[in-house]
């Protein structure tokens, strides 16, 4: 028999700011160690920088390095848990549920609509990753096998409908990961952005959200431009179970 690891509760905020924390002392340690070989020359003040969208819960991330940095956690605290490694087992974090999957048509979108991202396939390439049935590549929509903390990732390249000829843009794109399809109502993950003419744009949006055994969550773009947006074929979207449960 398979001895089982007993994963210890910790507060799902606390990880989140815990694992923020972290990720910024790494970048401070690895600007402070290229500061070091590098010598600033004086030059001319240029223009302040342009604001950035915000988003919930952040998209400075990037969804591997959450994933790794989690993990890690995990196994730092499961370690001092139980005092020391299970045999063959202290090493090894199991991975319940997963996708990966690539959009299998483009997707248009007119003025002032939003859309549900629909007609999926899973990708037949290396890094490429499914466990368990959750996903409905017809629909869209993953639905939770299990009740915990899932991390998602999106990445998305959005261009114009070949009829447009514009020479300016207006407006913007909102893209939203929400849970039920009740984006205002639920937590959601979000990014708003807009497009230049050249040529398409990728935004990536990625974030921890909490599932309940049975709930989906999928992907809608929401257009507020004044021209047709299409979501090009192969734009990506994945998710990986992260902790199994709250109590």
């Amino acid at each position: 028999m398979v001895p089982v690891l007993k994963r210890p509760y910790w507060d799902p905020r606390e990880a989140w700011l815990l694992l923020l924390r972290r990720d910024r002392v790494d970048r401070i340690k690895k600007k402070g160690h290229k500061d070091h070989h590098h010598h600033h020359r004086p030059g001319p003040i240029g223009p302040p920088a342009p604001p950035q969208h915000h988003n919930h819960l952040s998209n400075a991330v990037p969804h591997e390095k959450i994933l790794h940095v989690f993990i890690q956690m995990l196994k730092d605290i499961l370690k001092s848990k139980n005092g020391k490694h299970t045999p063959g087992h202290g090493n090894h974090l199991m991975v319940n549920a997963a996708f990966t999957c690539m959009t299998d048509q483009d997707a248009s979108v007119e003025p002032g609509n939003q859309i549900e991202l629909q007609i999926y396939h899973q990708p037949d390439i290396e890094g490429s990753f499914n466990i368990g049935d959750g996903f409905n590549l017809t629909s869209g929509r993953y639905t939770a096998p299990i009740s915990g903390l899932y991390t998602f990732s999106a990445r998305l390249s959005i261009g114009l409908s070949v009829q447009e000829t514009k020479t300016n843009t207006h407006g913007f794109f909102k893209v939203q990961l929400c849970i039920q399809s009740l984006c205002q109502k639920n937590l959601s993950l979000q990014k708003i952005s807009s497009l230049s003419l050249t040529g398409p744009h990728t935004i990536s949006l990625n974030g921890v959200l909490h599932l309940q055994a049975g709930q989906y969550v999928s992907l809608f773009l929401e257009n507020h431009m004044e021209y047709w947006l299409v979501v090009e074929k192969g734009s990506d979207f994945s998710g990986v179970l992260l902790h199994r449960g709250l109590q």
